[in-house]
């Protein structure tokens, strides 16, 4: 039998990646490494079969776990008797789990579907989102809070950290990593041979792939800009164009082959499966696309992107994680938009010409890393107060960063530099206080202005620490009045009320704010006293955070201002 060490230095883990192709590829360092720090562990990855064959492709993946959600949603249609052999098939798959006894469970999805599974498979050591007896949604990683408070309102804006380096942080994986990672299989680079034997486009330039789909309508740029974009790019510099895409994007293909088509242009959308995509990636010297499982799928094998993030895509969330891409987003002042809702006026999109698309693809293509790492774009030819053009690279952490290269304008009102200092500021502070980094913050001294905003919320977040004490007291007197329990339990819901109007009327804090709510949604159990101390103790920890913030972000704007 093995000690508990030993259990501690092999843990089995499974991650729930059921839905998306980049998700799974996104994760890919966090798995490596974990893999890295615990050579005798055992990696399972539970996803759909459609994407059992990504899988194969992760390094560090010990064991994939298919299943065929197909199946549920089939027999679910069918109603009555469809509903037992939906649920026959999904007890069955739980049972299998159950008896794998995982020592980590990490649900990278936040439906309310996997937050259940994650409640039923009964893991002691669950992160991510998980569901209560009651069927409610928790989450029980300091990290994965954060994404969803980023993504909550205006918060976006102020946020700098990208999924990939959130998902390692959620592993507790401290080795670095500088890619995504997949292994093309040999039979895919031969199908793809194949395929680009039988389009075989002209061209003696490099080749360029491009992925004209996308996951919604509103971030998909125009057919007949991607087909100037293709005439300048065969003007300039002779490539040959290969079309990436499913079946379901052939419409948009076909809508830019009949705006403009040239012996150059061909297509393989919905001709190749994921691997064969992954080959076809492979061979190409770059991918324009916008935020998509391709672009991940390209960094994964090597190949650099040049990404259009556009309507709700938002670059320092989920853009290319490799050092060198180049990355276009527009400034408008409604980017990020909520991508739950239609656009019937995509802004956005007037900001990115084909002409400028193809003056940095064609940077990114003739220029040498090195080169790259120090490319800068005139404001006369990119204006920053219309698009913003970055660079990745990787802060002194080891975490993703967006470099801008075409200057900086004012932004929703604000200067740039709120935003980037904001986004600095917060990095820092969650690092420090999740544990990413071991180094205190160390303030240089004096503020530019006075705490105004801090001051109000410590004012609010002082006034709730008092009325849980006086909770405290009142429960602890068995002689209460009720009529007092109650004043005081409405003073702690205005106090709450206060904190999350707060943070909406207060941009900068926003974040601060949601991880309140979330902690505070966190807390359960039916010890009165000890959920008002844990109560008590996310207040402070919230007036603490907001300070830090502010004396960050006021830090960085004096030493703006000293070397200027």
């Amino acid at each position: 039998m093995s000690t508990a060490s030993e259990q501690d230095k092999s843990p089995r883990l499974l991650i729930i990646a059921i839905t998306r192709m980049g998700d799974l590829l996104q994760a890919s360092p966090a798995i490596a490494g974990f893999k890295q720090e615990h050579p005798n562990g055992h990696i399972t990855v539970l996803c759909d079969v459609t994407f059992e064959e990504i899988c194969k492709g992760l390094p560090g993946v010990d064991e994939i776990y298919a299943i065929q959600l197909s199946v549920i949603c089939k027999a679910m249609d069918r109603g009555n008797d469809g509903l037992v052999d939906a649920y026959a098939y999904f007890n069955d798959r739980l049972q299998e789990l159950r008896q794998k006894k995982f020592d980590i469970c990490v649900n990278m999805a936040s439906s309310s579907y996997t937050a259940l599974l994650m409640n039923l498979l009964d893991v002691k050591d669950s992160r991510g989102w998980i569901s209560d007896a009651e069927g409610l949604r928790l989450i029980t990683s300091p990290w994965t809070m954060l994404f969803a408070a980023y993504v909550y309102h205006g918060n976006r804006d102020y946020n700098s950290m990208n999924i990939v380096d959130l998902l390692r942080c959620v592993m507790g994986v401290r080795a670095k990593s500088e890619r995504l990672y997949y292994r093309v299989p040999q039979e895919a680079e031969r199908k793809a041979e194949n395929y680009f034997g039988k389009v075989d486009p002209s061209g003696t330039g490099p080749l360029i792939c491009l992925q004209a789909g996308a996951s919604q309508g509103k971030r998909q740029w125009e057919p007949k800009r991607f087909a100037q974009l293709c005439r300048l790019l065969i003007e300039k510099l002779d490539s040959p164009i290969i079309f990436t895409g499913t079946k379901e994007e052939k419409p948009v293909v076909e809508a830019i082959l009949k705006s403009y088509s040239h012996p150059n242009m061909a297509s393989l959308a919905g001709e190749t499966n994921l691997t064969e995509l992954a080959a076809l990636l492979k061979r190409a010297g770059v991918l324009i696309t916008g935020d998509t499982g391709t672009m991940h799928m390209s960094v994964a094998v090597g190949t650099p992107v040049v990404s259009l993030f556009l309507a709700s895509a938002f670059c320092f969330e989920t853009g290319p994680y490799s050092r060198g891409n180049l990355v276009l987003q527009p400034q408008v002042g409604c980017h990020p938009c909520n991508p739950n809702f239609p656009c019937a006026r995509p802004d956005c999109h007037e900001q990115l010409s084909p002409e400028l698309v193809a003056l940095v693809t064609e940077h990114r293509l003739k220029l040498s890393d090195d080169e790259i790492s120090s490319l800068q774009v005139s404001g006369s030819v990119a204006d920053p107060r219309q698009i913003a053009i970055y660079r990745t690279d990787f802060d002194q952490d080891g975490f993703l960063e967006f470099v801008r290269i075409n200057g900086f304008a004012e932004r929703k009102g604000f200067r740039e530099s709120v935003f980037v200092n904001a986004q600095k500021a917060y990095a820092e502070l969650w690092k420090q206080e999740f544990g990413a980094v071991s180094r205190p913050y160390r303030y240089r001294g004096g503020f530019v202005g006075r705490l105004t905003a801090y001051e109000q919320l410590q004012k609010i977040t002082d006034r709730g620490a008092r009325a849980i004490e006086s909770l405290v007291e009142l429960i602890r007197n068995s002689a209460s009045d009720p009529h007092l329990l109650g004043e005081a339990n409405r003073e702690i819901v205005d106090v709450e009320a206060e904190i999350e109007n707060f943070g909406l009327s207060h941009p900068m804090f926003g974040a601060v704010t949601r991880m309140f709510v979330m902690e505070r949604d966190n807390i359960r159990g039916d010890d009165p006293l000890r959920l008002a101390q844990e109560t008590k103790e996310i207040y402070a920890k919230t007036s603490r955070r907001a300070r830090i913030l502010e004396e960050m972000v006021s830090d960085l704007r004096r030493s703006v201002v000293e070397t200027a």
